[in-house]
């Protein structure tokens, strides 16, 4: 006959139901530091939501040369527009453009950023030798 198993008693982090688990799938988890310990698949997935899943990032991530945001739900911004925004005390126009200036789209401290009010000055003040180059053609 096969060894008898002895079980770990745990409560779920989330529902609060008690429920038994073998050894070395706790070991498993602790190796992984994991803070919470769950009954079921279920109740991790609805625990570990937004702020509270262990891959949270505040929201962040990048999109294309970009840093995202996220606001709200199903609302997102560039955080250099909204770092502008906060600065400026004010919502950006529609056309306004944040220029980089040491060109690192994702240093977004408010020294590195200025605000041009239209794309046309954006591309005329910090992107001259680029349009003369030809490098905007076809845009």
């Amino acid at each position: 006959m096969g060894k008898k198993v002895e079980y770990i008693n745990l409560v779920c982090s989330h529902c609060g139901k008690k429920y038994e688990i073998v050894p070395w799938i706790y070991r498993q988890q602790l190796g992984r530091k994991q803070k919470n310990t769950y009954c079921s698949i279920k109740c991790r997935d609805r625990a570990e939501v937004g702020e509270n899943h262990p891959n949270w990032t505040g929201g962040r991530y990048k999109q294309g040369r970009y840093i995202m945001l996220n606001i709200g739900k199903n609302k997102r911004i560039f955080e250099h527009r909204a770092i502008m925004e906060k600065h400026i005390g004010r919502k950006l126009e529609k056309g306004e453009v944040i220029h980089h200036i040491n060109g690192n789209p994702h240093d977004n401290r408010i020294e590195n950023l200025v605000l041009c009010k239209t794309h046309g000055q954006h591309t005329e003040k910090y992107h001259k030798q680029k349009r003369e180059k030809g490098c905007f053609a076809g845009r």
